[in-house]
């Protein structure tokens, strides 16, 4: 004959909580009747297997990760260590860039690039400009010569720009 019985009254006789029984019908491990009561029979054969794999995972638990206490781990002293260097080293930077000791680099970049440009449309008309001169020259030194002083005039030309504009290359 088969021993229905409740829920809760299946529990208590596995000695299992009221919860722990519900979360394995809903589990499918056991199975209700239309009238929400189980074989105990099916349930205790069901359970012993149940039940010796539960204390086998209780006796070779998942190993816990333990926590350091921050106040006795060397790496948190490291890590905060570098922590504060670096934000040190930001704060003075920040400083130095107040007192205009430094200079942005966009500045920078922005000015020497206008430079570069202003040199690079000056020498481009170089050979236009002396074209005619040097095919009147009959010797190579004169060639030479009025070629160094109009190169000479280009990059002197330049640095009066640099100078004016007050900036400082060196």
């Amino acid at each position: 004959m088969v021993d229905w019985v409740s829920q809760s009254e299946a529990a208590r006789r596995l000695g299992v909580s009221k919860q722990f029984f519900g979360r394995k019908v809903k589990a499918g491990v056991f199975v209700l009747n239309k009238f929400k009561m189980v074989d105990y029979d099916l349930v205790s054969r069901d359970y012993v297997p149940l039940a010796k794999r539960v204390e086998a995972s209780e006796k070779n638990p998942e190993p816990k990760i333990e926590r350091k206490n921050s106040a006795s781990d060397p790496d948190y002293w490291a890590a905060r260590t570098r922590r504060e260097t670096s934000e040190a080293n930001i704060s003075e930077i920040k400083q130095q860039e107040l007192k205009d000791s430094l200079v942005s680099k966009e500045a920078v970049r922005r000015t020497v690039h206008e430079v570069f440009r202003s040199l690079r449309d000056s020498l481009s008309v170089v050979p236009r400009r002396l074209s005619g001169e040097v095919a009147t020259c009959t010797e190579p030194e004169e060639c030479i010569k009025l070629i160094d002083d109009e190169l000479r005039h280009v990059l002197q030309s330049v640095a009066d720009e640099v100078k004016k504009a007050n900036l400082d290359l060196e």
